[in-house]
C-alpha cells in the first residue's frame, strides 16, 4: 500500500453476517446472457458447444448450472469440466427452465451494489478468458477446466457485493493498492473457514475450491522470487520448489484472478505490470509476448459486454488517468450505506497518482484516438528498450541473492560473459519466431521445418556457434544427433549415439521439461556418468534442453561452442535461448493435435 491511503477502522464481518449468504438463494445473471440464449435457442440445430460459449461469459450462470447438476448428478463434481458437461447431464430443456427462473442485473442499474455485483461478474469473465488462454500457452494444464474453475472460485464474493453494501470496500482497498488476499483479510479477518465452508455448500469445482487453501500456493517470499526470476535461471534449492508449484494447476487460477482484479482498477497502474512480469515468469516467455495477449482478451471482454470500465480498457486508453466515474475511484462505504469520500475529491489511483476533477474529462467512453496513443506509447517504449540493449557491451545479468546460492556443483545459470562476446545478431528476428511458433504454427507445414527453423535462429539469430537436435528412437533406448546447423562435416558430435537405458545427464533431461548448461566448473560432475569417448566429444561449453510436444519431452535441442573458442556466450543468449525452446513445444504440441485430428478425419 503506498503513503498516504487512508485506512478505515472496521470490525470484519462476523459469522452471523454470513449466515444469510449461506442459504444459497440464486444470483442474478448478466441480461445480456438471457437475451443472446433466447435468441440461440429458438434454433433446433443449435449444440452444447455452441450454447456453452454464451454460458461460460455470464459466471453467475455457470454457478447455478454447476449448483443444479451437482443436485441431480451427485458423483458429477469431479467430472464437470464446463457448461458443456453440465449440459450433456441436464439436457436442454433444464436450462431452459434455469434462465426463466433465474433473476437480471441490467446494465443501466442505478444501483451501486447491482454496479458493483455487475463489474465482478464482468471481471471474473474476463479472468476465466485469461486462464485458458495462459493455460494454452503453459501447455500443461486443461483450458477448458482451468476457465470453469477460475469463473467460479471467487462466488463467495458476489452476495456479498449485491447484498452488503459495505462489502465494496474491498474494491475500495483494491483501488488504494492492495492485493485481492490483503483487502479481503482488512474487511473479513484472517479466517478462511467460513469462505471455504460457503464453497462446500456451493458445489464449486475442486480446483475453484484448492486455491483457498493456502498450502497449495507460494508463499510470500516465493512469489517475490516469482516476481524477479524465471524459476528456472534460480539454483536448485530455491528453483525446484517454485517450478513444482508452478506446475500446479492452481497457479493459473490465481494469476488469472489476480491480473483481472488489477486490469479492472487500472491497466496501467505499478500492481497490473508486477502480475504481468510474473506471468511471464511463470511461463517463461518474454513480456512482451504476454502482454499483446492480456490487450487482446481485455478488448473482447469490453466488446462482448460493451463495458470499457470492468475490463480495464477505459484507464487503458486514456494512459492511465482515471475520473471520478472509474473503478481506481471506489470509495468506503460507511455502515449507514453512505460514501465518507466524495467523488469529486481529488482521489488516488492505483500507480500512485491522483485525478482532477478540473483537468479530467467527464466523458467516460473511450475513444480512438487513446487507442492510438497508447499503441504508440507501447511502440516507443519497446524501441527505447531495444535502443538501450543494443547500446549495452555487456549484458547485466540479475542473479538471486547470495544466501540462495547452492554449495554443490551443479549450475543451472551460465558464467558471467567476457568483454567482447558476440551479442545476438537479430532479437527482432527472435521475436517473430517466436510468435510464428506460438501463434501461428500451422505455418511451418510440418515439425521437420519447425525444428530446422529453430536451429537456423538459435546459430544465426542468437549468435551461438552451432545448434542441434537429439531425438531417440523408436524403442527410445537409444539417441543420437537428427538436425544441425553450424557443425562441421566432420564434427564427432555427428556420429555419437547416446545410450538411455543408463542414468546420465541426457536420460534425466528426457524424463522433464528442463535445462541445465554445461561448462568447466561442472562439467566433470554433470557428465561424469557417461563414457569417456563420449565426453571428451562433447563441446567443452554447451546448453540443453528439452522439448516437448505434449506432457512428455520428444527431444534435446543442444547449442554451444566449437573446438577452439575462448568467447563463451552470455547470459541474454541463454535465456534467448529457453524462450525459443518454449515456443517450439509450444508450436510441436500444436501440429501434434493437428495430425491427430486429420488422421480422426481421414478414419472416418
Amino acid at each position: 500500500m503506498k503513503p498516504g491511503t487512508r485506512i478505515y477502522s472496521n470490525k470484519p464481518f462476523s459469522k452471523k453476517n454470513w449466515e444469510p449468504f449461506l442459504k444459497g438463494d440464486s444470483l442474478p445473471i448478466l441480461e445480456e446472457t438471457r437475451t443472446r440464449l433466447h435468441a440461440l435457442l429458438r434454433d433446433r440445430q443449435i449444440t452444447f458447444k455452441e450454447l456453452a460459449l454464451v454460458i461460460e461469459h455470464d459466471p453467475a450462470l455457470c454457478l447455478a448450472l454447476q449448483q443444479l447438476t451437482v443436485a441431480q448428478n451427485p458423483d458429477s463434481l469431479q467430472q464437470i469440466n464446463g457448461a458443456a458437461n453440465c449440459l450433456s447431464l441436464l439436457g436442454m430443456q433444464e436450462l431452459v427452465k434455469l434462465v426463466k427462473q433465474l433473476p437480471v442485473v441490467k446494465p443501466d442499474s442505478s444501483d451501486p451494489q447491482q454496479q458493483a455485483y455487475r463489474s465482478a461478474l464482468i471481471t471474473t469473465s474476463m479472468a476465466g478468458t485469461l486462464a485458458a488462454t495462459l493455460s494454452q500457452q503453459k501447455g500443461s494444464n486443461s483450458a477448458h477446466y482451468a476457465r470453469w474453475a477460475t469463473l467460479l472460485a471467487g462466488a463467495a464474493l458476489w452476495p456479498w457485493l449485491l447484498q452488503q453494501p459495505q462489502a465494496q470496500n474491498w474494491l475500495y482497498y483494491l483501488g488504494q493498492g492492495l492485493e485481492p488476499e490483503q483487502a479481503r483479510r482488512a474487511i473479513w479477518g484472517d479466517d478462511l473457514k467460513l469462505w471455504q465452508q460457503w464453497n462446500g455448500h456451493a458445489h464449486l469445482p475442486p480446483l475453484a475450491r484448492d486455491i483457498w487453501n493456502p498450502g497449495h500456493l507460494p508463499t510470500l517470499g516465493q512469489w517475490r522470487l516469482l516476481r524477479r526470476h524465471d524459476p528456472w535461471d534460480l539454483p536448485p534449492k530455491a528453483g525446484r520448489p517454485l517450478l513444482h508449484l508452478c506446475q500446479k494447476p492452481e497457479m493459473t487460477v490465481v494469476l488469472a484472478l489476480s491480473l483481472a482484479w488489477h486490469l479492472h482498477i487500472n491497466s496501467n497502474s505499478r500492481r497490473t505490470r508486477r502480475w504481468l512480469q510474473i506471468t511471464a515468469h511463470w511461463l517463461g516467455k518474454p513480456l512482451a509476448n504476454i502482454v499483446p495477449l492480456v490487450r487482446e482478451v481485455q478488448f473482447h471482454s469490453a466488446t462482448r459486454h460493451h463495458d470499457a470500465f470492468a475490463s480495464g480498457i477505459h484507464s487503458y486508453l486514456n494512459g492511465g488517468v482515471c475520473d471520478e466515474q472509474h473503478p481506481a475511484s471506489y470509495r468506503w462505504i460507511e455502515v449507514n450505506g453512505t460514501a465518507a469520500v466524495s467523488p469529486l475529491a481529488a482521489s488516488p489511483v492505483a500507480d500512485g497518482s491522483t485525478t482532477n476533477p478540473a483537468t479530467t474529462s467527464t466523458d467516460n467512453k473511450p475513444k480512438r484516438g487513446g487507442l492510438l496513443a497508447a499503441l504508440e506509447r507501447e511502440r516507443a517504449q519497446q524501441e527505447q528498450a531495444a535502443a538501450r540493449t543494443a547500446t549495452q557491451t555487456t549484458e547485466p545479468t540479475i542473479r538471486p541473492p547470495k544466501s540462495l546460492i547452492p554449495q554443490d556443483p551443479e549450475i543451472v545459470a551460465p558464467p558471467s560473459q567476457p568483454a567482447g562476446a558476440p551479442e545476438p545478431a537479430s532479437q527482432d528476428s527472435v521475436s517473430s519466431l517466436q510468435q510464428r511458433m506460438e501463434q501461428n504454427p500451422a505455418s511451418f507445414g510440418d515439425w521437420n521445418h519447425l525444428m530446422t527453423s529453430l536451429l537456423d535462429s538459435i546459430n544465426h539469430d542468437i549468435g551461438l556457434p552451432f545448434a542441434a537436435v537429439w531425438l531417440p528412437n523408436r524403442s527410445r533406448d537409444s539417441m543420437r544427433l537428427i538436425y544441425q546447423s553450424g557443425l562441421p562435416a566432420d564434427h564427432p558430435l555427428r556420429a555419437i549415439q547416446l545410450d538411455l537405458q543408463q542414468t546420465n545427464l541426457f536420460t534425466k533431461i528426457m524424463q522433464r521439461n528442463a535445462a541445465v548448461v554445461v561448462h568447466k566448473d561442472n562439467r566433470n560432475s554433470l557428465l561424469g556418468s557417461l563414457p569417456m569417448n563420449i565426453r571428451q566429444q562433447l563441446p567443452e561449453f554447451f546448453m540443453l534442453m528439452s522439448v516437448s510436444a505434449g506432457a512428455k519431452p520428444i527431444g534435446l535441442v543442444m547449442a554451444g561452442t566449437l573446438q577452439g573458442m575462448r568467447e563463451l556466450p552470455g547470459q541474454s543468449q541463454y535465456q534467448q535461448f529457453k524462450q525459443l525452446c518454449h515456443s517450439a513445444s509450444t508450436g510441436l504440441a500444436y501440429l501434434r493435435e493437428q495430425s491427430l485430428r486429420q488422421q480422426a478425419t481421414s478414419r472416418s
